[in-house]
């Protein structure tokens, strides 16, 4: 037991904090608190962390620091405490993403700000909450809730397809999309590249070479929404049937089937 608290004390004197130093012997670290408390020895700054993080993910906390996270997102991206995070930028004299993007909405990511950015482009061009909302994939709720947050007044309802006759980019995009799907997953995929040309991820450029990417995309989706379904799912409320047992054999006997042996 000497030896162990010798340890202890010569990690303590090489400048360990509790952490590392309950790492090394093998205890908890409020063991080494009290143990420490019960010698009047003071507090080593702790690393605020970095005994838990290998190197890859310090340095995928600098490189999410670098990009300009803040402190949350920093935390969620490796797996730490956005506390943590803090305390590790504060030893470390980084100053807070607040403080570098003095006029970035707080609490909002660079993802979030494109989508809002995106979301007031829509709505200045007198696109109603559905539309808004289904280019976006959000809710009507949710457009309508944004809308009156920032005593935004409601958009009416204008004639049907208004938009593609008016609006040169839709269509542009309608037109490189053609008749390769059907009209409503045409529109889906007309409205999703609306947005993405918004947000930046399309460049006008690209409308005429991406179209096709998108329309099949859109139908892929559409498709999605039914899945395969595998011929071994139980059917039934009793589950002791597949689908493979309610197919139609054409080679069985009329007589097997009279008597159950095939189901349709």
């Amino acid at each position: 037991m000497p030896k162990v608290r010798d340890d202890r004390m010569k990690l303590y004197e090489a400048g360990k904090n509790d952490v590392e130093i309950a790492l090394a012997v093998g205890v908890s670290r409020p063991a080494i608190f009290q143990w420490r408390k019960c010698r009047g020895l003071l507090a080593i700054p702790c690393t605020y962390g970095n005994a838990h993080l290998s190197a890859e993910r310090r340095a995928a906390r600098q490189q999410a620091y670098d990009e300009g996270l803040n402190d949350r997102e920093i935390g969620e991206r490796v797996g730490q405490k956005g506390l943590r995070v803090g305390e590790w930028r504060k030893a470390n004299n980084l100053p807070s993403s607040v403080e570098r993007f003095p006029n970035r909405p707080r609490g909002q990511t660079a993802e979030k700000i494109a989508e809002l950015t995106a979301r007031r482009a829509l709505y200045d061009k007198r696109m109603t909450d559905n539309q808004i909302a289904k280019m976006t994939g959000r809710s009507v709720g949710g457009i309508s809730n944004w809308r009156a947050k920032h005593h935004l007044p409601r958009n009416p309802e204008p004639p049907p397809h208004a938009y593609v006759r008016t609006d040169p980019t839709l269509q542009r995009i309608r037109r490189a999309i053609g008749r390769m799907v059907a009209p409503d997953i045409a529109d889906d995929a007309a409205s999703d590249m609306y947005v993405a040309l918004l947000t930046g991820d399309v460049q006008p450029h690209e409308i005429e070479r991406r179209a096709r990417t998108f329309a099949f995309r859109s139908l892929r989706q559409f498709a999605d929404r039914w899945g395969n379904r595998s011929l071994d799912m139980a059917v039934g409320w009793e589950g002791n049937r597949t689908l493979l047992d309610i197919l139609g054999d054409e080679t069985s006997a009329s007589w097997l089937e009279n008597m159950g042996a095939t189901m349709w």
